[in-house]
């Protein structure tokens, strides 16, 4: 069972982190629980060693690849049985008859990541305790109800909220906790993981027209299937969808925030911990634990606002219908509708919009978006409940590079703090894993020739308050803001930092392309592995700065013949094949999404 390979786990690493730490814990003058703690603190897996050199910093459990999996197996079980508690409650509270499957669709995007963000911190208490157990933990007293679900979510994500989770989670395990001073509070970086109004403004100024044409596609009659969210896919061709599949509508879309809910109900939120503490006690000390949480946790919007949410779904959207979905993510109104639909009988369909799908080893959000009930269409990887069809975005990219300088374009990941905190198990850099690869970059812009050094310009992510990137990359010029897919389209090069959508992007564009990550840090399903294994053959994929800034210096001034070799094309032609299929996606598309005919019958809406 999994849930006993977490235990012998979890024993084991404790073991072993107080081995690693030894006599170095004796003088910590309180275990922290910051990206950024203060010198001489015990910190957790999340920090930088390089950037804290005199913090005591346990190793990073999640070194042990082989674990990554079990866990992801563990969170996904344990949050069906909280989920099976919590939806009997919330009916009850409601006056409604929603039903767990309901609940779920509505919750799993953020129960998910709560589920692993105990598991994960959970460890770092009992193992803190361990090491270094007079030290004391230094915590936020402000565990509040998140307003929605991505709020909850974000919380996760920073500083703050990691202190204030942490301080129910320590007393639960049995530490005393300290409350940092309203100073050290101030000096904490934070992470805003929300967009801010300035980037909503200009993303409603480069995309407004495209609004404006999908809301009067949205409001003509007739409507029996609606695409909501990330699709990828542009008004024209929401155009031409629509002369094949007549009844098909766009969803609006809504820069706006969801509807702010009431204040915290301390009455309600007790009849719910009540209600869940109710029947036998759980053996499983996290899913007790869970339990005790939830009742702080749970956004209000889902409790207090919840007559407020479900008036926002039905304004926002349509009557309940077939929906085509693209990512299933932690927003309320959205999930509420997609709940709605598939009450009413309805069929939901997922629309891959990312590259890591079907790729990872193990990868959690493929447990929200292909599952029992529904089909994901995706971009060419294959399993239960998938179609693999030609899709819009891919079929758009196709090809579509067109040199017209001599930059070479590096895209940098996520910045590693917004990784550190452990959000989801997955086959991808956890915690101070991505500080690694991030590094990379920077000792492969310091290895490359002056020539190539003068061509590389950095596609950036914004950097958390309180973070800096490495020197060598800081130092390069900024490619312009906008998607990197409009600086790839006309590269001399790309240098990608690691597999997900802009790899295969820039494969599907077709621009000169080289890879630079650790494999072992991004383990892949074993149907995915040989276009992975074909590309490093062909000298395209590098687990070696060095030798990736060798072959860019040897290539990029014949970047164009060195792409058209016939390894390249070959090993290039059976990437797409995995993970960009081209075609007829409209036909493709129509024959899945229209209204189908039952046997017999007239046609009916499944």
């Amino acid at each position: 069972m999994p849930s006993t390979e977490v235990r012998a786990f979890e024993r084991g690493y404790v073991s072993r982190a107080r081995e690693a730490v030894g006599d170095a814990a004796d003088d910590c003058v309180a275990v922290a629980l910051d990206r950024h703690p203060p010198a001489g603190a015990l910190g957790g897996w999340w920090v930088d060693r390089e950037q804290h050199p005199d913090t005591v910093v346990l190793p990073n459990p999640w070194d042990d690849r082989g674990a990554i999996a079990a866990h992801e197996h563990y969170a996904w079980e344990l949050t069906r049985r909280l989920c099976a508690r919590i939806a009997p409650v919330l009916d009850d509270v409601h006056a409604t008859t929603h039903g767990e499957r309901w609940w779920a669709l509505v919750l799993d995007a953020w129960l998910l990541h709560v589920v692993a963000v105990v598991v994960d911190r959970r460890l770092f208490m009992l193992t803190s305790a361990a090491v270094a157990p007079s030290a004391p933990v230094l915590v936020d007293e402000s565990l509040t109800p998140p307003a929605t679900l991505a709020d909850g979510v974000n919380a996760l994500l920073t500083d703050a909220g990691q202190r204030a989770l942490c301080a129910a989670i320590a007393r639960a395990t049995g530490r005393s906790v300290t409350p940092m001073t309203a100073r050290a509070r101030d000096d904490a970086a934070v992470v805003n993981a929300s967009m801010s109004a300035r980037a909503k403004a200009g993303l409603a100024l480069r995309h407004g027209p495209d609004l404006l044409v999908r809301a009067a596609l949205g409001r003509l009659p007739g409507r029996r299937i609606a695409l909501v969210g990330q699709t990828l896919t542009t008004s024209e061709e929401v155009r031409a969808l629509i002369r094949r599949v007549p009844g098909l509508r766009p969803a609006p879309v809504l820069l706006g925030a969801a509807p702010t809910p009431p204040p915290a109900d301390l009455g309600l939120r007790e009849r719910l911990e009540a209600a869940l503490s109710e029947g036998p006690a759980s053996a499983d000390p996290v899913e007790a634990m869970a339990r005790r949480l939830i009742g702080r946790l749970l956004p209000r919007s889902v409790l207090e606002g919840f007559p407020v949410l479900a008036r926002a779904a039905r304004r926002r959207y349509c009557a309940p219908c077939d929906v085509a979905v693209g990512g299933h993510a932690a927003d309320d109104v959205r999930n509420v509708f997609l709940a709605d639909c598939v009450a009413a009988g309805h069929r939901l369909t997922f629309i891959q919009h990312g590259g890591f799908y079907l790729q990872g080893q193990v990868n959690s959000q493929d447990r929200l978006e292909i599952r029992e009930g529904s089909t994901f269409l995706s971009w060419g990887g294959r399993g239960s409940h998938v179609a693999a069809l030609p899709s819009p975005y891919p079929t758009r990219l196709r090809d579509a590079h067109r040199s017209s300088d001599e930059r070479i374009v590096m895209v940098e990941s996520l910045p590693p703090s917004l990784l550190a905190y452990l959000v989801r198990f997955a086959s991808m850099p956890l915690g101070n894993q991505a500080y690694g690869e991030t590094r990379l970059l920077a000792r492969f812009t310091q290895a490359a020739d002056p020539l190539t050094h003068r061509r590389l310009v950095l596609k950036r992510f914004p950097l958390p308050a309180g973070d800096t990137r490495p020197a060598a990359l800081e130092a390069l010029p900024a490619a312009a803001p906008g998607n990197a897919v409009a600086w790839l389209r006309h590269a001399r090069m790309a240098v990608i930092g690691y597999p997900d959508t802009p790899f295969v992007e820039a494969m599907a564009l077709g621009v000169p392309t080289i890879g630079l990550w650790t494999p072992a840090l991004w383990e892949l399903r074993p149907d995915a592995e040989e276009p992975f294994a074909a590309l490093r053959d062909a000298g395209v994929i590098f687990a070696d700065p060095l030798q990736a800034a060798a072959q860019v210096d040897d290539v990029h001034g014949r970047a164009a013949a060195w792409w058209r070799t016939p390894t390249i094309v070959s090993a290039r032609a059976l990437f797409l094949e995995r993970f960009a299929l081209a075609g007829d996606w409209r036909g493709a598309w129509a024959a899945h999404l229209r209204p189908r005919r039952a046997p017999g019958g007239p046609s009916r809406r499944v």
